[in-house]
């Protein structure tokens, strides 16, 4: 019988029987804000004396396993209320994150931690590399845990975007990487929800990589986006071909700073030609870019980094479409440590990098860009120095509103849990980037929230849809009378202007860089598979 790790198998009665009792109560008046209220009262019944409120994934393992004992509405009305970290799906898609084994990358950057045995720059108390550590940084297993921990918090798992951490993706052989891929594809062809229910576990263990992205294309678990971590100077073209063919749809790459001089400075290992050619090439196979940027490397100042900003961001050479910031910090396990002993290097004060950061969202950022993280969370015990805290991020939400600013990025601008405006409009913004034109189309209401998005990009005779997104909360397959933005017609609607577009510009056909678990979605709008692209012939 399949029993989740670490779930208390002795106490399904009593949690059973507590779930039996919270039935009682009211549903009108029952929400994931008062689950634990009712829980309490409950408590102070005698005959609940020397157990312990559980956990909220105990209680939604055992409604799940036996479902059958319960109303529909009180099922529904408790699974809402018993999902945690319920911002985790509001972009629309769940972030399954993983890792790979092994040092991850040959270079040895003054900022990068070297712990021993765990990969280049990451360390084994962060939440993530626990989570490989005790899965022994087995593919199937990081993905089926983390997918089963997610759906028993209560998150649907039909869109999984699969983001494969660990240093430079690229160095590893290629042998290693397609297995590793294969193994968190069938991990998501098992049916979670199946197991938990029944207690029966089917594992699912495909022939190849091939075999195991053909049966996602209609799996209840979907992986229907597929990032990787590399540098500029590991890609080039025959690099590129094979990340597609494992799937990949987005590329996080190390950038740090587009100078010259600090990128030396730092050991970094290539100047700016690698960064231009491995963002052209990226985009005309029309993978979505994110840049990896560090404020505060040694070389610059809060006013070069505003001037570098700002380069990246006018000059078409780069304009990526997703940013994250990790500010400099002198962490363990580095040779910045040993310059920050030795008075050669201080890292930014907090409100330095809290001007820099406001500057920047108020003066600079285009509303194409996605401002994934400003601030990378480690722990205290694994930072030398402190100076900005983890919590940057609320904090300069929290200046924002104060100096009223208001930030264009699409993470600012996504809909969200919000409630629906009545009426959207559609916006076209058109920027020239890397020897291409850029089309994003955009549906947004009058308060400039967003609501779903497309990337076209149009270079001479050839047209890509390089990114669909419709946000809000995660809807799950065939659910369209539930959907808030989700399933109402928003992506079809942008895909048709794409199409418009391109017949517009000669362009006989259209590409569509699909996840692997989008297929299906692209299929019943007239797509059919060409090599790893979504094809449709306009006509």
């Amino acid at each position: 019988m399949f029993y989740p790790t670490n779930f208390p198998i002795k106490k399904e009665e009593f949690l059973l029987k507590l779930l039996l009792e919270i039935a009682n109560f009211p549903l009108s008046q029952f929400n994931s804000s008062n689950i634990i209220t009712y829980i309490k009262q409950i408590f102070r019944k005698n005959s609940y004396k020397g157990h312990q409120i559980p956990p909220m994934w105990h209680l939604k393992f055992v409604l799940e396993r036996h479902y059958k004992e319960f109303p529909s509405s009180f099922y529904q009305r408790v699974n809402e209320a018993l999902i945690k970290t319920k911002v985790r799906s509001w972009s629309g898609i769940i972030p399954v994150s993983v890792f790979t084994g092994g040092i991850g990358c040959p270079f040895n950057c003054v900022y990068c931690a070297n712990e021993p045995n765990m990969p280049k720059s990451y360390f084994s108390d962060e939440p993530a590399v626990m989570r490989a550590i005790n899965n022994n940084f087995d593919p199937y297993k990081q993905v089926f845990n983390r997918l089963q921990m997610l759906y028993l918090s209560g998150h649907s798992l039909d869109k999984i975007e699969l983001i494969i951490q660990g240093g430079t993706f690229s160095f590893y052989d290629r042998v290693y990487r397609e297995e590793f891929v294969k193994g968190c594809f069938d991990a998501a062809n098992t049916n979670i929800k199946q197991a938990i229910r029944t207690g029966h576990l089917e594992t699912k263990t495909s022939a190849n990589l091939l075999d195991a992205q053909t049966q996602n294309e209609t799996a209840k678990q979907r992986i229907i986006g597929l990032t990787i971590e590399t540098r500029p100077d590991f890609l080039n073209q025959s690099e590129i071909d094979f990340l597609r063919t494992l799937g990949v749809t987005r590329v996080e790459m190390g950038v740090q700073a587009p100078d010259e001089k600090i990128l030396k400075l730092i050991k970094r290992g290539h100047g700016l030609k690698e960064i231009w050619e491995a963002t052209k090439l990226m985009k005309d196979a029309g993978l979505k870019i994110t840049y990896h940027l560090m404020p505060g490397l040694p070389g610059s100042s809060p006013q070069k980094d505003l001037r570098m900003l700002k380069e990246i961001f006018t000059n078409s050479k780069y304009k990526p479409d997703n940013l994250k910031f990790y500010p400099t910090s002198v962490v363990k396990y580095s040779e910045l440590a040993e310059w920050h002993a030795a008075g050669k290097y201080q890292p930014y004060s907090e409100a330095d990098l809290t001007e820099l950061v406001l500057k920047f969202k108020e003066k600079i950022v285009p509303p194409w860009l996605r401002i994934q993280r400003l601030v990378r969370d480690l722990t205290t015990s694994d930072i030398l120095v402190d100076t900005f805290p983890s919590n940057l991020r609320q904090k300069i939400e929290v200046e924002l509103n104060r100096r009223k600013i208001q930030c264009p990025c699409i993470r600012c601008r996504e809909i969200k849990n919000q409630i629906k405006a009545d009426k959207l409009q559609l916006e076209i913004l058109t920027y020239s980037a890397s020897g291409g034109i850029e089309h994003f189309l955009q549906y947004i209401d009058s308060k400039n929230r967003l609501y779903a998005l497309l990337r076209l990009r149009i270079t001479g005779k050839k047209a890509v849809v390089r990114e669909l997104h419709v946000y809000g909360k995660v809807t799950p397959l065939g659910e369209r009378a539930k959907a808030k933005t989700q399933h109402t017609g928003l992506g079809q609607k942008l895909l048709k202007k794409a199409e418009s577009l391109s017949r517009e510009k000669g362009i006989n056909n259209l590409l569509v860089i699909s996840g692997i678990g989008a297929r299906e979605y692209y299929r019943k709008l007239g797509y059919q598979l060409n090599g790893t692209y979504m094809l449709k012939f306009l006509g």
